[in-house]
């Protein structure tokens, strides 16, 4: 996981507390709307005490929950400060400068938020180069439902799960075994290793029964950086941009939860496995970093807030009904499962908070293995919830069928 103090950005600022021991001049921290006042004095004494500055408060017009101090040369001291006493989320900058009366302060914040965004890839758009996007969406699921609050809005929130066929043809899964070094009959033991997919926020291995193969980070690092994969992302993101009016796809970012969980996994799950229950991500459940400090903190599917999407692909050229290896998703609430099978060339969509597992190929496969790739998204949607699937779901599992007499606090 990354170190805190190495994902906090202080945008180049001039030492202006050294010199003479007479009155020290207020300086002026800017904080947008969504700062609370209690936050706003919170901050005026960290910046005295930890950093023997004083400052006094102004307002900014930033739709991002942000502090922009005037002149300071050092933020990690209020950044660790304010991870220590669990303040909210909160975008901290420092600027180069002290600001007179000319000083357009808002614009010079957005410049830095800017900044921010870039440095830490949050907003980066996917690669991509112009595609097609010919499928046909063969499973549509909801899955795990609850009622959730969040910025005083209550609804009834359901994950999503869908498989999509046809947008991986016979041509671009070669490329993709090819450049997965994945053999048909066994596992390329040059690129593959048991032990090398650690595929959640832990670092732990899927597997409940032992270490699982995955692909050495040489491989993967060739793999990602390959032809076949951005053709899969460029089909991908046709897709999504089908679905929805506006939508940025980007990949997960290292700022979401460090080196530990990368952008692509790839897996070869071969018979006698065994996999537990897992999660790719939760966005409420992300550490403190870059990513909590610029989006907050809010439920995968708020209105308007990053959506985490993983996209599985199965690029087998041939897969026997008899051969299993279905991936099972779970209701928890009821323990109701539904699996969806690896049919050649299929794509399937996913939240990445819901609970899902791998199923080993049966005896019937013999040595081979069911490959699979995994791209860990995040999904920008202004103001609306970024779609991987069309509305409403073919399929309702368990707590996802809202229960009649439950009763809608909004």
């Amino acid at each position: 996981m990354h170190r805190r103090a190495a994902l906090i950005t202080a945008i180049a600022v001039a030492s202006a507390l050294r010199g003479g021991s007479g009155p020290q001049t207020v300086r002026r921290i800017a904080v947008s709307e969504g700062v609370q006042p209690a936050e706003v004095d919170a901050l005026i004494n960290a910046a005295r005490d930890c950093v023997g500055v004083s400052y006094a408060s102004a307002r900014i017009d930033n739709a991002r929950r942000c502090a922009f101090f005037e002149s300071l040369d050092d933020l990690e001291p209020l950044i660790e400060y304010w991870d220590e006493i669990g303040g909210a989320p909160l975008l901290m900058l420092a600027d180069d400068q002290s600001w007179d009366d000319s000083c357009n302060v808002t614009a010079r914040a957005a410049a830095a938020i800017d900044q921010f965004a870039t440095q830490h890839a949050l907003l980066k758009p996917l690669s991509t180069r112009p595609a097609s996007a010919k499928h046909v969406v063969a499973e549509n699921v909801a899955i795990d439902g609850s009622y959730v609050d969040h910025g005083g809005d209550r609804w009834f929130d359901t994950s999503r799960v869908a498989a999509v066929d046809g947008l991986v043809d016979d041509a671009l899964s070669a490329s993709l075994l090819k450049a997965m070094r994945a053999r048909p009959g066994g596992v390329d033991k040059r690129s593959w290793r048991r032990g090398a997919l650690r595929d959640i926020v832990d670092g732990e291995s899927l597997s409940s029964a032992g270490a699982c193969w995955g692909l050495s980070s040489a491989r993967l690092k060739t793999l990602y950086a390959s032809d076949a994969v951005l053709e899969l992302q460029s089909r991908i993101v046709a897709y999504l941009e089908q679905l929805n009016d506006d939508v940025l796809v980007s990949a997960l970012p290292e700022a979401a939860l460090g080196d530990a969980v990368g952008p692509l996994a790839a897996n070869a799950p071969v018979h006698g496995d065994e996999y537990g229950w897992h999660i790719d991500a939760d966005p409420m459940l992300l550490p403190p970093g870059p990513f909590t400090d610029f989006f907050g903190r809010a439920p995968n599917r708020a209105p308007g807030c990053p959506r985490f999407v993983s996209a599985l692909v199965y690029p087998v050229p041939d897969w026997q009904p008899d051969w299993g290896a279905p991936t099972e998703f779970l209701d928890p609430p009821t323990g109701e499962t539904i699996a969806i099978e690896p049919r050649p060339g299929r794509v399937v969509f996913l939240d990445q908070d819901v609970s899902h597992r791998v199923c080993a190929p049966t005896d019937a496969a013999g040595s081979r293995p069911r490959y699979s790739l995994v791209l860990k998204l995040v999904l920008h949607a202004p103001g609306a919830v970024a779609r991987f699937a069309p509305d409403p779901p073919d399929t309702v599992v368990g707590s996802a069928r809202p229960c009649p007499d439950a009763v809608d606090a909004s």
